[in-house]
C-alpha cells in the first residue's frame, strides 16, 4: 500500500511523526510523507529522525488570512498527490489548511485517513474545521469511544470509524527522561524548579484573536519560578502574541522565550512542575505525565479533559491562584494514578493496520449517510 501521511503544524506533528516512525520495517507499506507549512519554515522538525518527505509545501503565514492557506495547501497538495498517487492519504487534528490538502484528495479520487475526530473544543474554528474533515474523509482513528459516538452521530457508517487512542501520546513513553543538566544544554537555559510552561494560541471565535495575552502574562507576576514560553501557533494574531510574549521574557529573569521545541518540548513537560496556557498539548499529552495544567480561557471549552487540567477564566487573579494550587506539592500528589484519556501510547500500530487492510477504493470513496434511525 502507498501511504502518505501529511503534516503541516507542530501542532499534529507528533501524531504524524509517530506513524511515519511505525512504518519502518513494514514491507506491506510503501511510505511517502508530506511536510508543509510550518515544518518547512522551522526545519527542526524534519530532522527528528524521520525518512526525507517525499513533497515540502511552504503556505503563507496565518498573518495572511486562513483562506490563503487553505488555497495554497490544496494548490499544493493537488500536485504532490497526482506524483504521489498514495492509495490512501493520512491527516490528523484540526488545523484549517487541511480542508485545502482533505479536499484536494477528496475531489481527486483519493481516500483519506482523519485521526482525531470526534472531539469538541467550542473556543476555537478549530471545532468547525474538525467537523468537517469527517465529513470529507473516508476513514477515521479516533482517541476515545465517546469521539466514536459522535462521529455515528454524524452519520459515518461504523466500519469506518476504529478506536485506536491518539498517536501523538506513542512518542511519550518513548522518550528517555534526560537529566535536568542534558535539558539545559540544549535549550541554553537553566532550569531551576520550579519550572512552569507557558503556550498561548490565538483564540479564533474572538474579534481579536491576540487579546487576553496580557491578562495572561499579569497572572504569571507573582511567580519567581523558572518560565519557560513556546511560541503561538501561525493562525492570525499569533505573530502579536508571540511579540508580547518576547517582549515579556526579555525582562523577567528566569524566563526563556522558544519560538519551537520538536522533541524537547515532550522532555520538558517529564521535568516542569506546571503548565500553563490554552495549548491542547496541555489536555493530551501533560496527562501522559500528570503534570498540574492551568487551561486558561475558552479555546479547550469542551474537550474531554483528566483531573490534571483545572480550567480558569482569562483573568489575571484566577491565573494566579490557580498556578499556586497547581505548584502545590499536594496537588501533584493527586495525580498518581492519573490515566491518560486519549489513550494507551500504543496508537500508530492500530492505526497503520487499519489503514493496511484490503479496502476496496470504491467502497471507501462512495460514502453514505447513516441515519439514527436506522443504527
Amino acid at each position: 500500500m502507498r501511504l502518505t501521511p501529511a503534516s503541516f503544524d507542530r501542532a499534529e506533528f507528533n501524531a504524524i511523526k509517530a506513524l511515519i516512525s511505525a512504518c519502518a520495517g513494514r514491507s506491506d507499506i510503501d511510505l511517502q510523507w508530506i511536510a508543509g507549512g510550518a515544518l518547512v519554515d522551522d526545519a527542526r522538525h524534519l530532522r527528528e529522525g524521520l525518512p526525507e518527505p517525499a513533497s515540502l509545501l511552504p503556505l503563507p503565514s496565518g498573518e495572511s488570512g486562513p483562506a490563503a492557506a487553505i488555497a495554497a495547501a490544496a494548490s499544493g497538495t493537488a500536485t504532490a498527490l497526482q506524483r504521489l498517487r498514495p492509495d490512501l492519504l493520512i491527516v490528523a487534528g484540526d488545523r484549517s489548511e487541511l480542508l485545502g490538502v482533505v479536499g484536494a484528495a477528496t475531489t481527486g479520487g483519493v481516500p483519506v485517513l482523519h485521526v482525531s475526530g470526534g472531539e469538541v473544543s467550542f473556543g476555537s474554528t478549530d471545532e468547525l474545521v474538525r467537523h468537517a474533515l469527517t465529513k470529507l474523509s473516508h476513514l477515521h482513528a479516533v482517541a476515545a469511544a465517546p469521539f466514536r459516538d459522535r462521529l455515528l452521530q454524524m452519520g459515518e457508517e461504523p466500519w469506518r470509524v476504529l478506536v485506536t487512542g491518539d498517536p501523538a501520546l506513542d512518542g511519550v513513553a518513548a522518550v528517555a527522561p534526560p537529566t535536568r543538566e542534558e535539558l539545559e544544554s540544549r535549550l541554553a537555559h537553566r532550569l531551576t524548579p520550579p519550572v512552569v510552561v507557558l503556550t498561548w494560541h490565538p483564540v479564533t471565535t474572538q474579534a481579536d484573536p491576540a487579546s487576553g495575552v496580557e491578562e495572561v502574562l499579569a497572572g504569571l507576576v507573582r511567580f519567581t519560578g523558572t518560565l519557560v514560553i513556546t511560541a503561538a501557533n501561525r493562525d492570525r494574531g499569533g505573530a502579536a502574541i508571540n511579540r508580547s510574549l518576547q517582549r515579556f521574557a526579555e525582562t523577567r529573569p528566569r524566563t526563556a522565550f522558544h519560538a519551537a521545541l520538536g522533541s524537547d518540548y515532550t522532555a520538558l513537560l517529564k521535568i516542569a512542575d506546571a503548565m500553563v496556557g490554552n495549548s491542547s498539548s496541555g489536555i493530551w499529552e501533560a496527562a501522559s505525565h500528570r503534570l498540574p495544567v492551568v487551561d486558561i480561557g475558552s479555546r479547550q471549552e469542551g474537550r474531554l479533559a483528566g483531573a490534571h487540567v483545572e480550567h480558569v477564566p482569562c483573568e489575571a487573579a484566577a491565573i494566579a491562584a490557580a498556578l499556586e494550587r497547581a505548584l502545590d506539592p499536594g496537588r501533584r500528589a493527586t495525580l498518581s494514578d492519573l490515566v491518560n484519556p486519549y489513550g494507551d501510547g500504543s496508537a500508530a500500530p492500530r492505526i497503520l493496520d487499519f489503514a493496511a487492510r484490503t479496502w476496496d477504493r470504491r467502497d471507501l470513496l462512495k460514502k453514505r449517510f447513516i441515519d439514527l434511525v436506522s443504527c
